[in-house]
């Protein structure tokens, strides 16, 4: 797991929440894992890069990301979290049931997030649209699949997912990070369920 960034301003925060603060000279294997016993949301994987277009898929867009909401669901769920943390299909229902009230939680508008900015301020329209989601889901915090890229490397290639943990009720990204899966012919199920693997080793170790 390659860290992107985190707000210096929310370092106290991530400290006492369980992840490393800037500067960490060891990297936190878990660095997500003191969100393990708060109420969290975690949203569907929000987009394939342009890139992976170009890729042998293994499946419709909608399939592949289907695939990656539930292996982090079972996966998150056979780790401990269970019912404590709301998951894809729990956004999923809460949106048809409020659909005029909550939009389409699988296009929040998450290529408009910059991951570069000292405070790690979280704009609008994805601010507002995601505190409807974490009202809907009773979550201060979200934990967003943002986007899978390709990444090559000689005939290998390898997805690369970035993902970020986000305050909600202050706008601020806690946490961001990409994870990589494993070396791939292409991108399908077993190559989204390694990045869900991934994802959960964030929370809580295997």
């Amino acid at each position: 797991m390659r860290p992107l960034r985190r707000a210096s301003l929310l370092a106290l925060v991530a400290v006492a929440l369980g992840a490393a603060p800037i500067g960490a000279q060891t990297p936190n294997p878990t660095p997500l894992a003191g969100f393990a016993g708060q109420r969290v949301a975690v949203l569907p994987l929000q987009l394939l890069a342009a890139d992976t277009s170009e890729w042998g898929r293994g499946g419709s867009p909608t399939a592949l990301k289907r695939a990656f909401d539930d292996s982090l669901t079972a996966l998150l769920t056979e780790r401990g979290i269970g019912t404590a943390w709301a998951y894809a299909a729990d956004i999923l229902r809460g949106a048809k049931r409020n659909p005029t009230y909550a939009g389409d939680p699988t296009a929040l508008g998450a290529q408009l997030l910059r991951f570069d900015t000292k405070d790690g301020a979280v704009g609008d329209p994805f601010a507002s649209r995601l505190r409807t989601q974490l009202a809907l889901a009773d979550a201060r915090y979200a934990l967003v699949p943002v986007r899978v890229l390709l990444q090559p490397k000689g005939r290998a290639r390898r997805a690369v997912l970035v993902v970020a943990l986000i305050d909600g009720r202050r706008s601020v990204i806690l946490w961001s990070g990409e994870v990589t899966s494993d070396e791939t012919p292409s991108l399908d199920a077993a190559t989204l369920g390694s990045l869900a693997r991934r994802v959960a080793d964030l929370v809580v170790s295997n």
